[in-house]
């Protein structure tokens, strides 16, 4: 199912924000100084509960580790915080670094040792 917008402005820049986000413009046309856009995208599903998601990152990690959270060890659990951490800063080193209460030098040496890099 496609959603549509329209959009008048002067700015590229929100016609370069709405591309950016997923819209795909269908058609412009010049009124006076303004544009007006027509966009279209996909229907974004429905967002995922938060309870639903942090199973399916949990999910992700055991994969990735290999065990089940209760069965690591400590340099698996460390491994899993770091995953964690940069999952929720959106793979950010340095803010994954500043909450781990690490150095940003660390973190990129974990990745390295734990092969995440």
């Amino acid at each position: 199912m496609k959603e549509q917008k329209v959009l008048i402005t002067k700015s590229e820049i929100e016609i370069n924000n709405l591309i950016q986000n997923g819209w795909k413009v269908i058609s412009i046309t010049a009124q006076s100084d303004d544009f007006c856009v027509l966009f279209e995208r996909e229907k974004l599903s429905p967002p995922v509960s938060p309870g639903k998601f942090q199973a399916q990152i949990q999910a992700e990690i055991n994969d990735i580790i290999g065990l089940s959270s209760e069965d690591l060890t400590i340099p698996q659990k460390e491994k899993e915080m770091i995953i964690k951490s940069l999952i929720k800063n959106h793979w950010n080193r340095r803010n994954a670094a500043q909450e781990l209460g690490i150095s940003e030098r660390t973190i990129y040496r974990k990745l390295k040792e734990y092969k995440l890099a």
